[in-house]
């Protein structure tokens, strides 16, 4: 018995000492592109939100803003983060002023938003 209890104890120390050492490395960080990569992925699959957060890493990464941009809005609309997409939009148009689809898009999302009226049921109250 105890040397059962002197091996689990010594098996303990050893792990200890394993995840300091890994406690200490720092994180490894992904690159714009797989950032990228894996967003687009989750999107596809229909994970809006958890592919926002990736597109938003990306951007973080130094990825090209109006492809991300432009690839978050829709993800954050398919989330049902509506208010988050017109500020994505909003700024997209700063990059991208002439685009015409872009203002047609930030139209609608503005008549959605609109006081008075509900962004779960799609309806005026």
């Amino acid at each position: 018995m105890k040397p059962l209890l002197l091996l689990l104890w010594a098996c303990g120390l050893c792990g200890c000492g394993a995840a300091q050492a890994r406690a200490e490395e720092p994180p490894q960080l992904l690159g714009s592109a797989e950032y990228l990569s894996v967003a687009r992925s989750l999107a596809s699959c229909g994970h809006a939100l958890e592919a926002s957060l990736f597109y938003e890493a990306a951007l973080s990464a130094g990825a090209d803003p109006v492809v991300v941009l432009k690839e978050l809005s829709l993800a954050e609309i398919h989330a049902g983060r509506l208010r988050d997409a017109r500020r994505r939009l909003d700024q997209l148009l700063t990059l991208r002023p002439m685009d015409e689809d872009l203002r047609q898009l930030r139209t609608t999302l503005d008549g959605l938003l609109r006081p008075g009226r509900s962004e779960l049921s799609g309806q005026d109250p």
